[in-house]
């Protein structure tokens, strides 16, 4: 029986993560190339938190940002961009990830200063000009 647990991101939690995200997007990513876009970006480490099924202690959903720095009317703001929010695709559906986004959110909000989800933002500027 499954018992979801979130929690923040760990070291040693790359391979997990990296095998879930391959398995969603049926790319190659390597532990390597998710450690250079995570945990050495140029403004610091990206902000991870996995969910975790307690009993078995395997990865099922992960949500990110990666800090961005950027310049608006001469005032410096430090951006969260949303990346690689996943979850297993035998719990899609169900409403899992909804009940700990906003406990994700939470704890960012001491870190940054505004938050960009990158996916909406796509999918909006699709929109527009259909």
């Amino acid at each position: 029986m499954l018992k979801p647990l979130s929690r923040s991101f760990q070291d040693g939690d790359e391979e997990q993560v990296v095998e879930l995200y391959n398995k969603i997007t049926g790319r190659n990513r390597t532990v390597p190339q998710h450690q250079w876009e995570w945990l050495h970006p140029p403004e610091g480490r990206g902000m991870m938190w996995v969910i975790e099924d307690e009993t078995t202690k395997k990865i099922i959903g992960h949500h990110g940002l990666i800090p961005v720095r950027i310049v608006y009317q001469g005032k410096s703001y430090r951006l969260g961009k949303t990346e690689n929010t996943i979850i297993h695709p035998k719990l899609l559906g169900n409403g899992l990830y909804f009940l700990y986004e906003k406990n994700f959110l939470v704890n960012l909000q001491n870190n940054l200063t505004y938050w960009l989800p990158l996916q909406g933002m796509v999918r909006q500027e699709r929109f527009a000009s259909a």
